[in-house]
Parts: structure tokens; sequence; C-alpha cells
């Protein structure tokens, strides 16, 4: 949807909320993705990791919740439930899979062989479902609100160096894998102020890790360093900078820090323009610097919550330039710090000095022939 907005406006088709759709998709049903990933790490049954996420994902408990938001008081057995839906979330499934590997190797060991594949899946899926809803769920939103206002706290009090730290330590929160659990802190960012403060740090970050890996690209003398950079450096651009990292940066070593301090500096600079995304970015980078930009609908939003100002206008500037000055920042001190490049062996000097070695063993062992000759 962003790419099409780049070039033609579409607001308000039929072709916009088509695109809206396929673009908001997996993040809507994030928590399907977890439970197949989460399987797999956890050594659990799949499918019921599965059943258990479709179960936070279905329609039927939004509006559940939803009446609960509204007033309504339910209760499970005698726990009282909260109004949290499970769409777009990444700490409840996660911790649900990995509770539920537990759960199902305690009730494999009880349940008889002749009616364990019926009952077990279902067994499971009646535990965990509701202590999700009732414990994991509520536990898991409260930190997440939690860890918003801190980082809304922090921005207020000093929001140059809350932008600069969280700027340069994003991408070593990619290298640990733990970068999604922050999904929740942007969407909690969303749904009380209307903007978020903290994606627009995620993705200079990237922007920044890219153009170390680019640079990378264009100091090394390696061709095969310098494919497997422009490579990587390609994939960033789409806001994926694992195979950048593993690939190029953190192998370097230097660059990886490079790229993190350019981030600082852009961090910096967003926190002079206030910048702010409007839209979530499920994968934030190059591509989605326009949801920046403060237009009638994010006014309308912000208007509603309480938060809008005229002053958010200037945001769109202060991640383009932010992204920009990230981006040289990163490029020039690969340039000037370096990185150890390995030395390419050239193959034609090889061949020519065994041709050379091969011709003096065989004019030696024509001079011995002879000699004893």
């Amino acid at each position: 949807m962003i790419i099409v907005r780049l070039f033609v406006d579409v607001t308000g088709t039929g072709t916009a909320q088509i695109y809206d759709m396929i673009s908001w998709t997996p993040f809507t049903f994030l928590p399907v993705f977890i439970a197949v990933a989460g399987a797999r790490h956890f050594k659990c049954n799949v499918y019921v990791a599965l059943w258990c996420c479709l179960a936070l994902t279905n329609p039927t408990w939004g509006n559940i919740a939803d009446t609960i938001t509204e007033g309504t008081s339910l209760h499970f057995l005698f726990v009282p439930l909260t109004g949290v839906t499970y769409t777009s979330t990444v700490i409840p499934p996660l911790i649900l899979v990995g509770v539920l590997a537990f759960v199902e190797k305690k009730i494999e060991k009880i349940l008889p062989d002749t009616v364990r594949p019926l009952l077990l899946p279902v067994i499971c899926t009646a535990i965990m479902v509701p202590l999700t809803i009732c414990v994991i769920g509520p536990v898991s939103s409260v930190v997440a609100n939690g860890l918003a206002y801190a980082y809304q706290a922090a921005y207020n009090v000093i929001p140059w160096l809350t932008n600069a730290v969280l700027a340069f330590f994003w991408q070593i929160f990619v290298i640990f894998g733990v970068h999604w659990s922050f999904t929740p802190v942007a969407l909690a960012e969303l749904e009380t102020a209307g903007y978020s403060l903290f994606q627009p740090m995620c993705a200079i970050a990237v922007c920044a890790q890219t153009a170390a890996c680019f640079a990378v690209f264009l100091k090394s003398r390696n061709k095969e360093v310098k494919g497997v950079a422009i490579s990587a450096a390609a994939t960033g651009l789409f806001g994926i900078t694992e195979p950048a990292i593993y690939g190029i940066t953190l192998r370097f070593k230097k660059p990886f820090f490079c790229g993190a301090a350019g981030a600082a500096v852009g961090g910096i600079i967003c926190s002079l323009f206030g910048t702010r995304y409007f839209t979530y970015a499920g994968l934030a980078g190059f591509l989605t610097i326009p949801n920046a930009i403060y237009d009638s609908v994010a006014q309308k939003t912000c208007e509603a919550l309480g938060t809008a100002t005229p002053a958010f206008s200037s945001g769109v500037f202060g991640a383009i330039l932010g992204t920009v000055v990230a981006c040289i920042v990163s490029v020039v001190l690969v340039f000037v710090v370096g990185f150890e490049d390995p030395v390419e062996e050239n193959k034609k000097d090889v061949i020519e000095e065994n041709d050379v070695a091969t011709v003096g063993v065989v004019a030696a062992e024509a001079v011995e022939a002879e000699v004893e000759g």
C-alpha cells in the first residue's frame, strides 16, 4: 500500500481498501504465525498451537471484548474478563505456546495411548485459551501499556536522548530476536494517542544499518563480500535487516556499530521535529516514511483522542532528514573506521605460479637425467 501511495493517490478507493487489507493481514493474524514458529521452537504439537492462537484471533472474541469494553461484566467461571484482544500481538501467543509445550507433556503422560490422540488437543486447548484470556493476555497488556507510557514519559523529559538510545540499540534487539516483543508498545501508542513515537526510530535504525551494509559493498574489494552486501542491502530497503546484520555488518563487527551510531544521530534529528508515525508499520524502513505524514485521517484520529496539534505536520520532514543523515553518517563511518576486508585469492596468479613451478620441476628432472646419462 505504501508503494502505491508513493506513485498515485488512491485514497478512499476500492484499490486502497484491498491493498490495506493485504498489508494488514499478516499482522492481524500474527499470533497464528507465532504459533507455527513457537511450536517448532518449544517442540509441541503445531496443530494444537494453531488451534489456540486461532481462537485468540477469532472475531467472536473480538465481539465479546467489545461488549466488555462497553461496560458489560462477564466472567469465566469466577474470573472477571477484560476487553483485551489478541490480533497483532506477540507476547501473549508466544507465552501461550511456551506454556502449552509444558502442559502438553504433562497431560501426555497421564492419558492412555488409546485416547491420547483425541483428548490431548481438546484438553490442552480448553486449558490454554482461557488461561491466556484470563491471565496471560491482561498481564501482557498492562506491561505493554506500561512500556509505552514509560517511553513517552522519557521522551517528554529528554526526547533527543530517548530517541538516540532507542535507535542505537534497536538492531541489537533484532540480533536477539526480541524486537517483535515491542509490537504491543507501538500498538498501545497508536491506540491511546493516535500516533507512535517509537516506530520512526525503528525505521531509522533499519535505514542506517542498510546504509552501513551498502557502504561495505562500496568499500570492499572482495567479489563474494560485494555480492552478499548488495543483496542484503536490497533486502534492507524493504525493512528486513537480518541478512545485512548476519551476512555483513555483524560479520565484520565495525560496520554494525557504524550503522547503530548513524541511527542514533538520525534519532536525535527526529526528536527536533517531533516525528511520529500515524499508521502502524509492520516492517519499518525506507518505504514507511509516508507513515509520518499528518494527513486528514491522522488529524481526525488525533482530534478524537485529544492529541492533535498543527506541529505534527513537520514530522515527515524530520523523518526524511533523519533518515538521510543517518544513512550518510553510517556510510562515512564505515569508510573512516573501515573493516577487515577478506583478501580475495587471485586464481590467475595461482595458476601462473603453478605453471612456473611445474616447468621448474620438469627442467630439473631433465638436467638430472642428462647428468646421469
